[in-house]
């Protein structure tokens, strides 16, 4: 088995310094946990959340128009509009919502932090998506295809990145008017500037690490592709998780620099919940490579495939909430 032409190292490395750095930043100065899947869930009630996504979006908005659609190459050419790919939105979002995480508050904030639960999380979603990945890269292509919409459709990557910046503009706008009516969540204008700014290097940290490139994703998960193996992935993890590490060092008795307490995770439980949404995570992921943060920020790319694929996440996100 080969490796992959796609294996970039030093850009998976840096990105994935990136990701930790403002995981780290999140949490040093505000006492937060950047678990994307918890924020997205709600973002229409917390201030500091929507200063958080604001950020994320107005730098990917921003990076497409200043830099062109070609940064989306991944999303343009290797990911096809189908219901597998509705179907993976909803199983991520589902997921997520049950076993209360996903790659950035499991797999980074929480290997960082030596958390049980999110070792069990972990150990049970990579090797489901690995299982998942190497089973849908043997499907016949006759078969995917049948499942699949016409092509052509989506939104030229210049309006979706300029709704994209007014956006995330304007979700920063509302965090401001947001903190007013909730004094108890302790944010004052400068936690959301840092939370703003954090959401930005996230984006960017996503974006230059190749975790917006499905290819890459399941080049990483796929580790018997006959097209060889993109180890790319693991340079990230380990990169954001050494430098998270760092930042979450003696987290109990840290006092965030913007706020007056930190708002750690309580439940310590390892449950069935935890589990069964941590496979079912597994599944979505290794179906189409995408988890929240990089479906968010890939929206800039405006192909059927992204708002599709986040639309059905979202609504994953409310299913999940029965459960």
């Amino acid at each position: 088995m080969g490796l992959s032409v796609l294996f970039s190292p030093v850009s998976a490395a840096i990105g994935g310094v990136l990701i930790g750095g403002s995981a780290s930043a999140l949490f040093r100065a505000n006492g937060r946990i950047l678990g994307m899947s918890g924020i997205l869930k709600e973002v229409r009630t917390s201030a500091w959340k929507q200063a958080f996504v604001g950020g994320m979006l107005t730098t990917s908005g921003a990076t497409t128009l200043l830099l062109g659609p070609q940064v989306w190459e991944g999303v343009l050419h290797s990911s096809q509009f189908s219901a597998l790919t509705l179907a993976s939105g909803l199983l991520v979002g589902f997921g997520t919502t049950v076993g209360s995480g996903c790659t950035s508050g499991h797999g980074v904030c929480g290997l960082s932090r030596l958390s049980k639960r999110s070792m069990v999380a972990v150990g049970t979603f990579f090797p489901v998506s690995m299982i998942t990945a190497n089973a849908f890269s043997r499907v016949d292509p006759l078969i995917v295809n049948y499942f699949s919409f016409p092509t052509g459709f989506g939104v030229d990557p210049i309006i979706s990145s300029t709704a994209l910046v007014l956006g995330g503009a304007f979700l920063i706008q509302r965090s401001f008017a947001n903190k007013i009516s909730q004094t108890a969540d302790g944010d004052s204008s400068k936690s959301l500037i840092a939370s703003a700014a954090t959401g930005g290097v996230f984006a960017s940290g996503l974006m230059l690490s190749g975790m917006t490139d499905p290819r890459k994703v399941l080049g990483f998960l796929d580790i018997f592709s006959l097209s060889g193996w993109d180890p790319s992935l693991a340079f990230v993890m380990m990169f954001a998780v050494a430098i998270s590490f760092f930042g979450f060092r003696n987290a109990k008795n840290c006092i965030p620099l913007l706020r007056k307490c930190t708002s750690l995770p309580t439940n310590t439980d390892i449950t069935p919940s935890l589990i069964i949404g941590s496979a079912l995570f597994g599944i979505g992921w290794g179906i189409a490579g995408v988890c929240p943060g990089p479906g968010i920020v890939s929206l800039s790319s405006g192909t059927l495939f992204s708002l599709g694929w986040v639309s059905s996440m979202f609504v994953g996100f409310v299913l999940g909430s029965f459960w």
